[in-house]
């Protein structure tokens, strides 16, 4: 099975891991789980808006790149 590399990087931190994964597409969907994650904290913690750029590697080559956001705004009754 093939070893993904995925890094978040957004203005407050980055964060870099390896998953092994069968294909790209399920790299791609770990990706995602991990942005969601990380931003569920944050907007939970009361920031409006998250947004990622999400990189996927494999054997050191870049393969993928995206940008993820998450958001949450109240709205009036």
């Amino acid at each position: 099975m093939p070893t993904f590399n995925i890094t978040l990087v957004n203005e407050d931190f980055t964060a870099s891991d390896e998953h092994d994964c069968p294909n790209e597409d399920a790299a791609l969907k770990q990706a995602i789980k991990a942005a969601i994650h990380i931003a569920t904290d944050h907007v939970a913690a009361g920031k409006p808006f998250f947004a990622a750029e999400v990189v996927i590697e494999e054997d050191s080559k870049r393969i993928a790149r995206y940008v993820i956001g998450v958001g949450a705004s109240r709205l009036k009754c």
